[in-house]
């Protein structure tokens, strides 16, 4: 069993981040900004400022304040005893294992991935939310927000102005730059539009389909009248 001293620590801590909400992940990367990252950058062993980590993807934890996680987590009794066995765990640069790891969209805001919630709410009190935390892996995503942003305009005038087009949107993995302990994936965005009204249907790149739906901004209305182009031909009798 783990003793009442670090427990002691965390109800006494007076550090502002004691009492902060455990954020979601969730909340600042939707489903919709996944075929939108075009670069994943991974590296397996580095540190991290433990005060940058504001929240996680686990579900059961979103929403505790941090001093609350520790006196409820489900292995958090084991981790406490664990930590209070060895506290060089916690100091030494080795690699943690299991692995502990984090992921951003900024570089500067990190939440828990895959594993280590516990271990990370344990190294907030122990290093006052003001240390680098050693031996952890991080993911770094890189979104196109500019461009998401533009398809989803186009996406609201499809349903604004009732037209028969369809839009997908895919992520094509394109190539991996790597070494030993790191790798940086880099994607492209691809786009199939459907039109229901003439029955065809076409593939653009991000490139093609902002060529695409800047034609039909500068047509608009007027777009039945025009000998559409070719290329644009998904856009023909909406």
């Amino acid at each position: 069993m783990a003793t009442n001293k670090f427990i002691k620590q965390v109800n006494n801590s007076k550090l502002e981040f004691a009492d902060r909400q455990i954020k979601s992940w969730y909340d600042v990367f939707k489903k919709d900004y996944e075929p939108f990252v075009v670069c994943c950058e991974w590296i397996s062993d580095t540190s991290i400022n433990i005060g940058s980590i504001i929240g996680t993807k686990h579900p059961d934890y979103i929403g505790l304040t941090w001093r609350e996680f520790i006196k409820v987590g489900k292995r958090m009794p084991l981790n406490i005893q664990l930590y209070e066995q060895n506290p060089d765990y916690y100091y030494n640069v080795d690699k943690k294992l299991p692995e502990i790891s984090y992921i951003s969209i900024d570089k500067t805001n990190y939440y828990v991935d895959a594993d280590g919630n516990h271990r990370t709410a344990i190294a907030k009190f122990i290093f006052e939310n003001s240390r680098l935390f050693q031996g952890v892996s991080i993911t770094n995503l890189k979104i196109d927000y500019d461009f998401y942003k533009f398809y989803r305009s186009f996406i609201q005038t499809i349903k604004t102005k009732n037209l028969p087009l369809h839009v997908d949107v895919n992520s094509k993995h394109v190539v991996r730059e790597d070494g030993s302990g790191w790798c940086r994936d880099y994607f492209e965005t691809e786009f199939s539009v459907v039109n229901y009204r003439n029955n065809t249907h076409a593939n653009y790149s991000k490139t093609e389909f902002g060529m695409l739906v800047s034609y039909f901004a500068r047509t608009n209305r007027l777009i039945r009248f025009f000998k559409v182009p070719e290329k644009f031909a998904v856009l023909r009798g909406i």
